[in-house]
């Protein structure tokens, strides 16, 4: 395996998706690794398809920003490291993921305006 690892993101166009990379690109370069960046344009058979490469080039690892609902268990081998963000996957085996708590996160946008600018809005 190589000392490079994927990233697939839904697209590159989209800033949050652009700075996600670029971020990771950044704290993955302080470890020593190269990064890998496939924009899949919303469209799971290109996803599947790097999926594939990357498994066959022997690329070291790979965090999914993924548009598919199930993981592609014919493609990607059960030890291959894998990070799923945002969402888990349906699969038969376990995947490492990562995500933000959405109702958490909306509870204290909503508590921060009700606290700052209630007179604004009501």
């Amino acid at each position: 395996m190589t000392k490079t690892i994927d990233m697939i993101v839904p697209s590159v166009n989209n800033s949050f998706f652009a700075n996600l990379a670029s971020n990771v690109e950044k704290e993955l370069a302080l470890k020593e690794y190269d990064t890998l960046i496939c924009s899949s344009e919303n469209n799971a058979e290109r996803e599947r398809e790097y999926f594939k490469k990357l498994v066959d080039l022997g690329i070291g690892g790979c965090i999914c920003v993924s548009g598919l609902t199930a993981l592609p268990e014919d493609l990607i081998p059960a030890d291959y490291p894998l990070v799923w963000v945002d969402r888990i996957p349906e699969s038969v085996r376990p995947v490492p993921w990562v995500a933000n708590d959405d109702e958490e996160a909306m509870e204290q946008a909503t508590l921060y305006l009700i606290e700052t600018a209630v007179g604004t809005f009501f």
